[in-house]
């Protein structure tokens, strides 16, 4: 009979009138993986702070609820809990990653054992030994107990439960770190090394411990007990010293299964192989070594909102041969596949390195426990981000060209996915116009679903665009102003809704007045009225109809000749205008109340969902005036001052709302450095962005000639204006196929861009270019002319038939 174990916390609903647990879980992924395993009548084992509670499954609502019933509580802390004989720590340690997500038991467990030991408060403690004094301290172990036994060498020998004076063999998990066969002066070295290289966090407290246990063994001692469960488990099974002394000698790589569109999975399983079928990372995978693990993924949207990841076998490479394209493999037999956030791996052969990623992926290992395993079972108010390697607010600059609003794709999809930027470069390759296709549609799902947005500054761009303001409207024949939120309102609010319910913390959320005013007027959606009480008791009114701007509504007595604004009673809604309680207001406040009391019943039921970040892409932030387009909210900008951070700033609108920026939220703007005829950044901008600097690549251009002369044009440009006014290189990416990209580029894209930089001296621009030819391989392309008669007939009017043809220098 499989058993449920989970953590319950205090916004988790346990009711000890009804002696009942409601566990809601909205995910999917665990509902068919997990939750399907479980029958009406198993039994349900939650993790609290101080307590354990232990229930039956009474009923299920599919894709939502569990309630489990008979529920009896016991004052444990997590540690004595798994010190419980019937829990068997050890083998099925898994229990502990209870803590972080729900977990099925397969296993035998006798509940009447647990519960006698609970309420006994009988729990195993855990020993070394010296194997020549095992039979000395036989009357201080008792049934049950864990014991180690060290020889003389004080390597670690035998582990086993004492069972009537005798120790029986304790089996261990293969993909743990078995320290039976180590001395513990190998265990240290291990320990420190794992440390030392920062990213493997054995825990600076299991280090000290050991070097207590061995300096106890080393003065003449021949006993050592455990402090808890934890103390033991922590230097006996530590998952992460397994993976660090596996790492140093290991490649470990992440594979795709797919050819044009079907899956090979189940046929590379079958043969014992793996096979690189599009062409495509042919040296990588030559570069893979015998002996290496992979592991075939599959990158996949879930929910619409998260991409993640699922590994659907796992094995060790047992032959290359070298073509780019086969490998032998023996898989892993019996492989339970399992999902894991994408983190950016979505190319076909990816090498891993980190080392948190390759326990997740190879060793389904989480970090070791701590010493007070108590502390692992708060709340958290502050829910812990996936660690994006950029910061909050930045701004790619530099002159024109230089592909600043292309690359925001790619910052983006690094914020929204994982990984650095650089991993979702397609640039290049046979592949690249496919990748670079890929990429942006997967992109355009994020502007879709509102975890991204993209908006272009212009001049006449303002506050009430960008954040939130009033707007003229038509109704009827009148005209009438209604409130308008701009982009930057709308993302911080998704942003915060998501951020609240990733921290527990639903009551905070400002459910909108559009969102609530939807909801209670559903009825009319069939016709039926919407009742409203009065404050008068036994009296109300009913909503019959509505359209763009009111409401229509029938009386007490019937009447049916006034109508309520829909912008008023959102004004009042939101605080943001007072209204007297005669005349229509004896309506529109009971009506207001009926509002807010849905709007609360609407957080109280806000689901639990999982953090995500959120971009928002500024193109030319600089073409607008910042200070009015920001106005108050620039403060907000900064780490320290948004929602949950150390100096949390919540302001007031200009119409009185209060008003805050989530964590969670990315801005990326660019800034083209060429333009002198917009104003400078703000400099109270520019101290709460992060500025990165694109510069021309030569290296994306495909003609070597036009390589060379790009290159030497720019040098001159660097040399009498600056590197503000260099040439991008998206200028010259389509140059190259032929004679005419390269006439209609220099015509009608550079030569006036040049005119600009040099503010139509004619010459001065033409003896630029001139010169430019001349000090690149560009110049063997053109014959002798007379002197060009008009701006645009400099020397590209000669160019021969075929500029690919030239030398064979070009690629």
């Amino acid at each position: 009979m499989p058993t449920f174990f989970a953590k319950i916390t205090i916004q988790d609903q346990y009711d000890p009138s009804t002696a009942s647990i409601t566990w809601r879980d909205p995910l999917p992924e665990r509902w068919n993986k997990t939750y399907s395993k479980l029958q009406i009548g198993d039994k349900g084992f939650f993790i609290g702070k101080g307590f354990v509670y232990l229930g039956v499954l009474k009923s299920v609502v599919e894709g939502d609820t569990l309630v489990f019933g008979e529920v009896e509580p016991f004052e444990l802390r997590s540690d004595n809990f798994l010190s419980i004989h019937a829990i068997s720590p050890e083998v099925n340690a898994q229990l502990k990653g209870a803590i972080k997500q729900p977990y099925i038991f397969s296993g035998e467990i006798n509940y009447e054992d647990f519960r006698q030991a609970a309420l006994a408060e009988y729990f195993i403690k855990f020993y070394i030994v010296k194997s020549v004094a095992l039979e000395k301290y036989t009357s201080t172990f008792h049934n049950n107990d864990r014991v180690i036994t060290l020889n003389d060498d004080l390597v670690f020998e035998n582990f086993g439960v004492y069972q009537n004076d005798s120790l029986a063999p304790l089996e261990q998990d293969q993909h743990l770190f078995n320290v039976k066969g180590k001395s513990i002066y190998e265990v240290i070295q291990i320990f420190e090394q794992a440390n030392a290289k920062k990213t493997f966090k054995t825990g600076s407290s299991n280090l000290t411990q050991l070097h207590r246990i061995r300096t106890d063994f080393e003065n003449g001692k021949n006993l050592y007990q455990f402090s808890s469960f934890s103390s033991y488990y922590n230097i006996i099974h530590n998952k992460t010293a397994l993976v660090y002394s596996k790492v140093e000698l290991l490649n470990y790589y992440l594979v795709g299964s797919s050819w044009d569109k079907e899956d090979q999975t189940e046929r590379f399983l079958a043969e014992g192989i793996w096979q690189n079928a599009n062409g495509l990372f042919k040296e990588q995978v030559k570069s893979i070594p015998v002996g290496s693990m992979i592991a075939i993924k599959s990158v996949y949207t879930e929910r619409r909102t998260d991409s993640v990841m699922r590994i659907k076998a796992r094995g060790e490479v047992t032959g290359n041969a070298n073509d780019g394209e086969n490998l032998k493999v023996k898989w892993e037999e019996n492989f339970e596949s399992f999902v894991l956030p994408s983190n950016g791996y979505w190319t076909t052969v990816h090498k891993v390195t980190k080392p948190e990623h390759i326990q997740a992926i190879f060793f389904n290992t989480d970090e070791p426990l701590d010493d007070e395993p108590d502390d692992l079972i708060e709340v958290d108010e502050k829910p812990e981000m996936r660690k994006v390697e950029l910061p909050l607010n930045l701004i790619l600059y530099g002159p024109p060209g230089t592909g600043k609003t292309y690359r925001t794709t790619e910052y983006a999809m690094s914020i929204l996915e994982g990984g650095k930027p650089e991993d979702y470069e397609s640039n290049f390759g046979e592949d690249a116009i496919e990748k670079r296709r890929a990429l942006q549609n997967k992109f355009n799902t994020y502007l879709k679903n509102g975890r991204a947005e993209f908006i272009t500054f212009h001049q006449s761009y303002g506050y009430e665009d960008f954040v939130v303001g009033i707007k003229p409207k038509l109704d009827g024949d009148s005209m009438a102003f209604k409130r308008h939120e701009g982009v930057f309102y709308k993302i911080c609010q998704r942003a915060r809704e998501n951020y609240l319910k990733a921290s527990k913390q639903p009551e905070r959320i400002q459910v909108s007045f559009d969102e609530v005013f939807e909801e209670v007027l559903k009825p009319l959606e069939n016709n039926n009225p919407v009742v409203i009480a009065n404050r008068k008791e036994g009296y109300s009114f009913k909503i019959t109809k509505r359209n763009e701007f009111n409401l229509d509504f029938e009386k007490q007595n019937g009447g049916t000749s006034h109508k309520l604004s829909i912008s008023t009673l959102k004004d009042v809604y939101e605080g943001t205008r007072s209204y007297l309680n005669n005349g229509l207001g004896v309506y529109i406040h009971p009506f207001v109340k009926h509002l807010k009391e849905a709007a609360q019943a609407i957080s109280a039921t806000a689901k639990y969902e999982p953090l995500q970040t959120y971009v928002l892409i500024i193109d030319e932030i600089n073409r607008a005036n910042i200070s009015r387009v920001l106005g108050e909210l620039i403060t907000l900008l900064e780490p320290d001052k948004r929602l949950g951070g150390l100096q949390e700033l919540e302001i007031k609108l200009s119409n009185g709302e209060s008003f805050s920026v989530p964590p969670n939220l990315y801005i990326i703007g660019t800034m083209n450095t060429a333009d002198k005829s917009i104003a400078l950044l703000d400099i109270a901008l520019r101290r709460r962005f992060v500025f990165k600097e694109l510069l021309p690549d030569v290296t994306a251009i495909k003609d070597a000639n036009i390589q060379s002369f790009f290159t030497a044009l720019n040098q001159l440009i660097l040399k009498k204006k600056g590197k503000d006014f260099l040439i991008g290189h998206s200028y010259f990416m389509n140059a190259g196929n032929n004679e005419v990209d390269l006439i209609f580029t220099m015509n009608h894209k550079v030569l006036p861009l040049l005119a600009e930089y040099f503010y139509n001296k004619e010459q001065e621009m033409l003896t630029l270019v001139q010169q430019a030819i001349s000090d690149s391989t560009l110049k063997q392309l053109f014959v002798a002319t007379a002197e060009p008669s008009g701006f645009n007939k400099v020397l590209f009017d000669n160019v021969p038939v075929s500029i690919n043809s030239v030398d064979g220098s070009s690629n």
